[in-house]
């Protein structure tokens, strides 16, 4: 089985929310109108998060949700990657299908969060709650940007209502780079996962970060390693990366470890090593720290928030490696200075817990919340008859969302029996107004029909194999394919390979299948035909590799319509 690169959707997606908010720059933001909230009813925060993939600023995001439900708060986390199975989030996750922009899946809220700088113009733009922007730090704050590029990140970072961010180096960068006042609030570490742990069973150098990230500096920790090799050939190298090294290996590489595993690594370390050359709060010096584990780190200023020469940790400058070198050696050969290195980084770490700081932050968002005016609900012209939501929460959920959305149209993905087997899920204008923002606000929210599909674009090919003239229906979708243009194509190939398997042309079907897979890697229906198809004769590595590009893609939402995914293999193939 072929398979996409999720870079090739999620890139599809970036652009075109970035061509959005290019279009919003100048124009003027609505008043922001908070909802009213039933009394009794906990404050409802979104998050919006760029990725999900192991990673210190993914992690202080999916913090912030389980601490802020821990006081009592109802969270929403909302991005187009999976759910992490890396941590254990509690709060409610919603995946949006690549090529479908985030604010449009906002639901009735309070707050929204936004986890980077690209989601706030749109997410503000909504105008149903105020926008925090949760800056960590990233190219826009440290490199040279184009002038295109600085204008608008610019307008993006200065339409949000509240600006917080993690360390003083991230502060000072947004006020002198782009005029903007945030607070600082800090990471934290969580006590419970990262503690001290004796004795250690061997002596090991950590080293955390990707090596396709430059300012994490691993080409340094390459040779700080190598010199450690010629003083200390007996200390073993244990390098934890999110990712597959770009450059080969560093010692064991472990790759994308879970929250234990991690924690592990670290309490079974001598000495932990950081070489970036610039971050705005890094989190592992300071989760080696909880773990008892002496700290060298060049003195990137996201560090400085709260390393402290000679007290916590040994500092040298950045892309030093004989000063990191040399601070290495001497913790390996001192012990009494590794002893003073664990208590200060123990102290250190103790000033940092999420309670507190997450306690603050609640306080905060109350406050932001109460100083909004409360939204008037439009009058809408509804058409739900004959649809029924998949979950019972739903259909409240839409009320809500309804009152709050700005958009003139709301539509919701509603599936429909279209052959035997197979239902169809196409996006259903359900709500219209005269009045707000041009556009259709699509809402995630999974409805069903009982009455079978009828006004498709493709109904006449639809009606000869519901007939069981799968030839007849082939021969046809075939010469609208030839006609149409690559938009409608991507979306007529799955009616060819429909007829095909109707016909009996298993394999011809799966080899097409396959075919279109490669050429519209971003349609997950490619993959569920070829899948169905084979009928069982997929070996165990290509199955796996089939759920895990479905579960990447998630369902065809880009598109004007898509298969219901949640079938197994229908009665339609080989009839």
């Amino acid at each position: 089985m072929p398979l996409p690169r999720g870079h090739v959707a999620l890139a599809a997606t970036a652009q075109a929310e970035l061509l959005a908010a290019q279009a919003l720059v100048g124009t003027p933001l609505p008043p922001v109108q908070s909802r009213s909230r039933p009394a009794g009813e906990p404050m409802h925060i979104v998050y919006l998060m760029p990725r999900t993939g192991v990673g210190g600023g993914a992690r202080v995001l999916l913090e912030h949700a389980n601490h802020l439900e821990a006081l009592g708060m109802a969270v929403t986390v909302i991005s187009h990657h999976p759910r992490p199975d890396w941590f254990a989030l509690r709060a409610a996750f919603l995946q949006v299908p690549f090529g479908q922009r985030l604010d449009r899946s906002i639901p009735a809220c309070d707050v929204i969060v936004a986890g980077y700088w690209s989601q706030i113009l749109l997410a503000r733009y909504l105008g149903i709650a105020p926008v925090v922007h949760f800056e960590q730090g990233d190219f826009h704050l440290y490199d040279e940007v184009g002038d295109g590029m600085r204008a608008l990140v610019a307008a993006s970072l200065q339409a949000a209502d509240w600006t917080i961010t993690v360390g003083v180096a991230a502060q000072a960068a947004l006020a002198e780079r782009y005029g903007v006042d945030a607070e600082r609030i800090p990471n934290a570490v969580d006590l419970d996962l990262f503690f001290p742990q004796e004795p250690r069973p061997h002596r090991t150098v950590l080293f955390v970060g990707w090596d396709g990230t430059q300012f994490k500096g691993i080409d340094i920790a390459r040779q700080v390693a190598a010199g450690l090799a010629q003083s200390h050939p007996d200390l073993g190298v244990v390098w934890v990366t999110p990712s597959a090294p770009v450059a080969g290996p560093l010692g064991e590489v472990v790759v994308s470890p879970s929250q234990e595993d991690l924690a592990r690594r670290y309490r079974e370390a001598t000495v932990y090593v950081g070489a970036s050359r610039y971050e705005s709060f890094p989190l592992p010096p300071l989760e080696a720290m909880a773990s008892g584990v002496p700290v060298v780190s060049t003195a990137n200023a996201g560090v400085l928030s709260y390393a402290v020469d000679g007290d916590n940790c040994l500092l040298a400058p950045v892309d030093d490696v004989e000063g990191l070198l040399a601070a290495t050696r001497a913790v390996l050969d001192d012990d009494v200075l590794a002893a003073r290195l664990r208590a200060g980084g123990l102290a250190s770490a103790r000033s940092h817990s999420w309670p507190r700081i997450m306690a603050a932050l609640a306080e905060r968002f109350a406050a932001l919340v109460a100083s909004a005016p409360s939204a008037t609900a439009p009058d809408d012209d509804l058409d739900l008859e004959g649809i029924g939501f998949c979950r019972e929460q739903d259909r409240d959920c839409f009320a809500e969302l309804l009152a709050l959305c700005p958009y003139r149209e709301v539509a919701v993905p509603v599936s429909q029996p279209v052959l035997d087997g197979y239902r169809l899920v196409r996006w259903k204008v359900v709500a219209r107004r005269t009045e707000g923002i041009p556009g259709t606000a699509c809402m995630h929210l999974p409805a069903v029909s009982a009455l079978p599909v009828e006004d498709s674009d493709y109904q006449f090919g639809i009606d000869l194999l519901r007939e069981g003239m799968p030839e007849e229906a082939f021969a046809w979708f075939a010469s609208q394919s030839r006609q149409a243009a690559v938009t409608e194509q991507v979306l007529l190939g799955r009616w060819i390979v429909l007829s095909l398997l109707a016909g009996g042309r298993v394999a011809e079907a799966q080899t097409l299948a396959e075919t279109f897979a490669a050429e519209y890697p971003a349609h997950a229906d490619y993959y569920l035909l070829a899948a169905h198809a084979a009928q069982g004769r997929l070996r165990p590595d290509d199955l796996a590799s089939l759920h895990a590009t479905l579960d990447i893609l998630g369902p065809g939402a880009m598109f004007s319509e898509w298969l219901d995914t949640a079938l197994e293999t229908p009665a339609l193939v080989g009839a």
